[in-house]
């Protein structure tokens, strides 16, 4: 699980410095994500990983189609569902939006209250979702693990 971890970290990197997560680099977690579960396949074949990848992307789009998340951040998850499988995908999703939402409703309340840029339209209020899909992949290992 540390490859899984090592890549969300360089996500965080690249989404808080560019506003993106590369697609080289999601590129690269899916290919050793599929190597690593050809080789400790944890009871199921390593098709099953690659289905939970494919079916978090496809229950996501609607996220991306709403603009509630960016294409990086559902490839970003999509890469966690490989790594976890199906079950713990979703509950890493469900974390994540959990998370992400608490993260914008401080982020509303600072703004409102404490600063005076809120109001500037040339300002970018985004979250860097990268962040609450680490923590939810955090939380999700230490409420019960995924290994």
């Amino acid at each position: 699980m540390l490859f899984l971890y090592v890549f969300l970290i360089l996500a965080v990197f690249f989404d808080v410095r560019t506003f993106r997560i590369p697609n080289k680099l999601i590129l690269i977690g899916c290919a050793v994500g599929g190597f690593y579960r050809f080789f400790y396949p944890d009871g199921r074949s390593w098709l099953s990983y690659l289905a939970s990848a494919v079916g978090m992307f496809f229950l996501l789009i609607p996220f991306y189609k709403l603009r509630a998340f960016g294409g990086g951040d559902v490839k970003l998850l999509s890469l966690c569902a490989l790594f976890t499988g199906w079950e713990k995908g979703i509950s890493v999703a469900l974390y994540t939006l959990f998370i992400g939402g608490l993260i914008s409703v401080f982020y509303l309340v600072y703004h409102l209250y404490f600063s005076k840029d809120f109001y500037n339209k040339n300002l970018r209020h985004v979250i860097h979702f990268s962040i609450p899909v680490f923590l939810g992949v955090i939380y999700e290992q230490l409420r019960g693990g995924f290994l």
